[in-house]
């Protein structure tokens, strides 16, 4: 079974979850072991099972979901400025891989902090299904992240976090 990232931000008394992986048992089992209790909310990147696949038990437990596909009070678009407890972030679109799609760019951390899905990996991008997919995603990385420094550190939905000065070698 292929690894799946659900990276903890943590800033003050708030800590966000960024996607929730393949179920609610392997999540609950890595969270219990660096949480106490449950983060404040989820965000979520994409809707590829295995990046919503412990949402369920994320929203059981009373946990709030902010993305693209989540309806009414949880949804998010593109280009929004964010504050949750004490983390500020803004949205970025980054559909391709998956329409829609989103990227977490945080603020108040020592380097800037993008987490990214399955958008950027470390020496690649998300797999595309077809060609203007594919287009559509090497244009909305590079809008993305025009703007943003080389040390921004990216946090794909699998595989090693890396940087974006690394991505643009």
């Amino acid at each position: 079974e292929e690894q799946v990232n659900a990276w903890l931000i943590v800033q003050g008394s708030t800590s966000l979850l960024v996607d929730t992986g393949c179920d609610g048992e392997s999540l609950n089992r890595a969270l219990s072991a660096v949480c106490p209790g449950n983060p404040n909310a989820v965000l979520i990147t994409h809707g590829h099972h295995d990046h919503v696949g412990g949402l369920e038990s994320l929203r059981n437990a009373g946990v709030h979901a902010f993305g693209c596909e989540i309806p009414e009070k949880g949804h998010i678009g593109p280009d929004q400025a964010q504050q949750i407890g004490d983390i500020a972030f803004r949205t970025l679109d980054l559909s391709g891989h998956y329409t829609p799609a989103l990227g977490f760019l945080f603020d108040g951390f020592s380097r800037p902090v993008l987490a990214v899905g399955d958008a950027i990996f470390a020496g690649s991008i998300g797999g595309c299904k077809t060609q203007e997919s594919y287009r559509l995603a090497l244009r909305n990385i590079q809008l993305a992240c025009r703007e943003l420094p080389d040390e921004t550190v990216i946090l794909p939905g699998h595989g090693p976090a890396t940087t974006l000065g690394e991505e643009r070698k």
